[in-house]
């Protein structure tokens, strides 16, 4: 069996089939994707099975679920299934989907042996699910959820994550529609998963909060521990039962002392938690000749090493460096940048140094200078950008300088206006080489500075039009303030200035296009 020095013993191995996803959730990863583990690295189909062979066979374990990325999307997924149903003892067989597709996968994978089905669903408004997932499939995964029940992949569970400011508003909602069709629904706290590493507790939607939300509709009563076990939700009764809803709060209600879980990525590492930030392999040992026993043997090894908890509310606490992706379990959420955050663009003025010219349409490395920089804050919760309005950039809020080529100053005011959330980036129109993760850092710097934080070029000058400040501070500056001058105003908060030296063959990111020179030397500096 697989037991670790503190009592716990692994019988439910998560397995993740692929890194790949074909939703491009804001939360956990840009619009491009990550970059995906390369084919060569995973696991064949036959090396799969015979790592699930050996941990059922003689290491104990009695229930294997498949998970990605987006188990769907891993080619002769229905035939894994039917291998590992065929195994004796027959261990209990469960998927984790996002649910595109599988309305019509459902029915083959019941057939080829698939017992049960969590599907993730943060929304179910059609608005709020392409702001989350850049894609328009909501209809797809309503679609997919009908079609598990139909094929009796029973019960289908809701895996389901709100987010403050985005879906908080949507638990009653949520529960009211499961309850409808016979779903279970499962709320998660968020967790520190996110390829960027941008979790924030204070941003966290509680389960103290979710079960407040739900009370104001439905009686929510404690169901009885004992059924519980080792299962990360806590179950309650809605309106006395039979129908239940479950909230697994990893954060803040830790079960870790319970855990029976251990995790088997796609290229074959194994992984005793989430969180963890060391793995052992096994897939280059399986590659080198090893026998199944050997191979048993590492794994007990590496089990038995598991740490007594996640660590999370430890002040040492590192998150793993493995996306949620690329690990495989419940979807997390998390952030390109720390927190939320809207940013403006000064986008307009008459680009006096460039003759008049449009200086946002100009063209660097094959993309607007406008683009550039929208693609830079393409984390934010909004794009507000002063200045004319123009055709094909979608999602953004343009509105205008009043007058027109007042100045930055009023600009400034004029999108300030827009800005609902506590931290705001302002940008410039001119920074082609600005990237998300100079955009992270600058939000960093600004928290930990408590007001702002603006990039410093290579002689320690300040940008101003490339920072991230506090709203509350940067409006009650405005307030106060007659002047023109954008040093005038910014200069006073004391912001840290944040100097981001580019990597080898990379374009510094503090270099603006304000002159004709500056667009030459930039256009040069693209590969």
């Amino acid at each position: 069996m697989l037991a670790d020095s503190y009592g716990r013993v692994a019988t439910d191995l998560r397995v993740s089939l692929t890194d790949r996803c074909n939703l491009r959730c804001a939360y956990c990863m840009p619009p491009e994707g990550l970059d995906w583990l390369p084919t060569p690295e995973l696991l064949t189909d036959d090396e799969l099975l015979r790592l699930i062979t050996i941990a059922v066979q003689r290491l104990g374990i009695t229930e294997v679920r498949f998970t990605g990325g987006e188990p769907l999307l891993r080619r002769g997924l229905a035939g894994i299934v039917a291998r590992t149903a065929e195994l004796d003892p027959r261990p209990e067989i469960s998927l984790t989907t996002n649910a595109i597709g599988l309305a019509r996968t459902a029915a083959t994978l019941r057939e080829a042996g698939l017992d049960r089905i969590n599907v993730s669903l943060d929304t179910l408004r059609p608005e709020t699910f392409r702001k989350l997932t850049r894609r328009d499939r909501l209809p797809d995964v309503l679609d997919g959820l009908a079609a598990a029940a139909a094929a009796g992949l029973a019960p289908v569970k809701v895996n389901t994550v709100l987010m403050r400011d985005l879906n908080d508003d949507e638990a009653v909602p949520l529960l009211r529609y499961c309850l409808e069709r016979g779903y279970e629904l499962r709320f998660i706290e968020q967790m520190p998963l996110d390829a960027q590493h941008g979790w924030r507790r204070d941003e966290m939607v509680t389960a103290d909060e979710i079960l407040t939300a739900l009370r104001g509709e439905y009686d929510i009563a404690p169901d009885d521990e004992r059924e519980r076990g080792s299962a990360p939700a806590q179950t309650f009764l809605v309106n006395g039962g039979p129908a239940r809803v479950g909230v697994i709060a990893s954060v803040t209600r830790p079960f870790c002392g319970t855990c029976d879980r251990v995790r088997l990525t796609a290229d074959g590492q194994i992984r005793n938690c989430l969180f963890a930030r060391t793995e052992n392999d096994l897939r280059g040992p399986l590659r080198a000749g090893a026998s199944d026993a050997e191979l048993a043997e590492r794994w007990r090894r590496a089990v038995a090493v598991k740490l007594p908890g996640h660590g999370i509310n430890d002040p040492s606490f590192l998150q793993p460096d493995r996306p949620m992706s690329a690990i495989g379990g419940l979807r997390m959420t998390g952030g390109i940048t720390p927190f939320r955050f809207e940013v403006i663009v000064l986008a307009g003025g008459g680009a006096v140094r460039l003759a008049g010219k449009d200086k946002p349409g100009m063209l660097v490395g094959g993309m607007s200078l406008l683009e550039s920089v929208l693609a830079a804050g393409a984390g934010a919760q909004r794009a507000i950008v002063v200045g004319p309005a123009r055709e094909g950039v979608p999602g953004v809020l343009f509105v205008s300088e009043r007058p027109p080529g007042s100045g930055p100053v009023p600009a400034l005011r004029r999108g300030l206006a827009e800005v609902s959330t506590s931290w705001v980036a302002v940008l410039a129109a001119d920074l082609p080489f600005l990237r998300d993760v100079h955009l992270a850092a600058l939000l960093r710097a600004a928290e930990e500075n408590g007001t702002g934080a603006v990039l410093a070029d290579d002689t320690g000058h300040a940008q101003w039009l490339a920072g991230c400040w506090r709203s509350a501070a940067l409006r009650a500056a405005l307030d106060g303030y007659a002047g023109g001058s954008l040093r005038g105003v910014l200069g006073p908060l004391e912001p840290t200035l944040l100097r981001l030296d580019p990597g080898p063959g990379e374009a510094p990111p503090w270099l603006d296009c304000d002159t004709p020179e500056d667009l030459e030397s930039a256009r040069r500096l693209v590969p």
